[in-house]
């Protein structure tokens, strides 16, 4: 069982089953292309691409995001994710696709959103995430009402959950839950560096509960080989939006596996299945792992416990090991 190894936190975890009763139902939200696009600078065949659009709608999940919408040249056409570009595949009628953007990228400057967003009626996007550090004033409000204003379904995801202090996470919590950030419709506790231990994640879950009445997702990273415990603790604890990717695919160590998630899920009687994702993880993303090596080891370990960030994860391996 997840928590036979800690059965304190499992105590303390069940005084909160009523809160699963309460909350919409489980949403699964499939990241690859966006947080795994740090592995090949976001590009992929358009043939991968396809095909995994079709196995990630096949195995019941519902929220694909396709990757980053920037202002500025980046490599790699997910970068960009363009409408002409998502609309260029067959895109299976049962996905809700997004796309994310950087908060740093548009603050100060909506009049960005206008250039690169339109009316969600005209996009095949249903869904726009923003990353975001935690912050302290409402200037951010601005981004998420324009995006609210185009008729999209508004995200915004709290970065380095695992690495601020508390107080710090309960000032936006307390901000957030203004209703000048009624226009957030999903808030996802990101630990970009993979630091959460199952205890820190109860207990950074069960603040947004206390502050947010809304949907709570969690995006984990897999530094310390926590990714999957993490996300069904989150998810016992009330997060009704769970993010994966296909074989953990992602910066630095990766995250939470997509194929592992669905599995969990399946006990629960979510109707999900792993079965269409065997293709795409034998023949395509399996040898990418063993080419790219992302997944947890010693200096992803050692770099969560020290707050490194994960662009730096390469550099250590390669100084330690020479």
């Amino acid at each position: 069982m997840l928590f036979s190894f800690c059965p304190e936190l499992f105590a303390d975890v069940s005084r909160f089953r009523y809160v699963r009763e309460a909350m919409k139902p489980t949403n699964l939200l499939d990241c690859t292309l966006r947080d795994g696009g740090h592995y090949t600078n976001w590009s992929f065949h358009k043939d991968l691409v396809q095909d995994y659009l079709d196995a990630i709608a096949t195995s019941g999940i519902e929220y694909c995001e396709l990757g980053y919408r920037r202002p500025y040249e980046a490599p790699g056409e997910w970068s960009f994710s363009t409408d002409d570009l998502i609309s260029s595949f067959d895109l299976p009628k049962t996905l809700k696709l997004g796309v994310m953007i950087d908060l740093k990228d548009f603050i100060n400057h909506e009049d960005k959103l206008d250039q690169l967003f339109a009316a969600c009626s005209n996009s095949p996007l249903s869904f726009v995430r923003i990353a975001a550090h935690y912050f302290n004033d409402q200037h951010i409000s601005k981004i998420t009402s324009a995006l609210k204003d185009k008729g999209y379904i508004v995200g915004l995801n709290l970065m380095r959950s695992g690495n601020t202090p508390l107080e710090q996470i309960e000032k936006t919590l307390k901000l957030v839950s203004d209703s000048s950030f009624e226009s957030v419709d999903i808030l996802t506790f990101a630990d970009s560096f993979g630091s959460l231990t199952n205890k820190s994640t109860a207990t950074i879950v069960e603040l947004g509960q206390k502050y947010w009445k809304k949907s709570l997702g969690f995006h984990a990273h897999d530094n310390k080989s926590l990714a999957l415990s993490n996300t069904l603790i989150a998810h016992q604890l009330g997060c009704d939006f769970l993010d994966s990717t296909i074989c953990g695919m992602g910066k630095g160590a990766g995250n939470t596996a997509t194929e592992l998630i669905v599995v969990e899920m399946m006990k629960k009687g979510m109707r999900v299945h792993h079965n269409p994702l065997h293709t795409i993880i034998k023949n395509n993303f399996l040898p990418m792992k063993s080419k790219l090596g992302w997944g947890s080891d010693l200096f992803t370990y050692l770099a969560a416990e020290e707050g490194i960030h994960p662009d730096h994860i390469s550099k250590l391996k390669l100084k330690e090991l020479n």
